[in-house]
């Protein structure tokens, strides 16, 4: 910031000075010709010196611009990251979800004719337990 400072202090001096000139001139007429090429040089000067202030203005922003692309480059790749990760977690919890319920669901229905095997064996038995030892025999 300094610098900036003294460049603006320079110039606003220069611009004080030159307001000033004509007024000198005015009374000295013979100088004229001579001040009239000191002005000119300061002008010059001046326009260099604005010139390369657009200049490394322009440069500034470019490189601002650059280094903010850059970091929206930066993360936009990691936003896309975080958003695979969490969809892979959801697929992950889904997979696991359903294979749960598929195991449970095959659970329950195995377990139900295994259940239904166990009561028709059971009444198989007490029926061959009744009835006379000869029909017992087959069973």
């Amino acid at each position: 910031m300094r610098p900036r400072n003294a460049f603006k202090k320079r110039l606003l001096h220069s611009k004080l000075r030159s307001k000033r000139a004509p007024t000198g001139l005015n009374a000295n007429p013979s100088a004229a010709n001579k001040a009239r090429d000191v002005l000119n040089v300061a002008k010059n000067d001046l326009s260099r010196v604005a010139q390369s202030f657009d200049r490394l203005r322009e440069e500034e922003k470019a490189k601002l611009e650059q280094s903010l692309d850059e970091q929206t480059r930066e993360y936009t790749l990691k936003l896309l990251e975080l958003e695979l990760r969490a969809q892979d977690k959801l697929e992950n919890r889904e997979s696991d979800f359903f294979e749960e319920e598929k195991a449970r669901f095959s659970k329950a229905y195995r377990e139900k004719p295994e259940q239904e095997l166990r009561t028709q064996s059971d009444i198989v038995n007490e029926r061959c337990v009744s009835l006379p030892s000869a029909v017992a025999l087959s069973c």
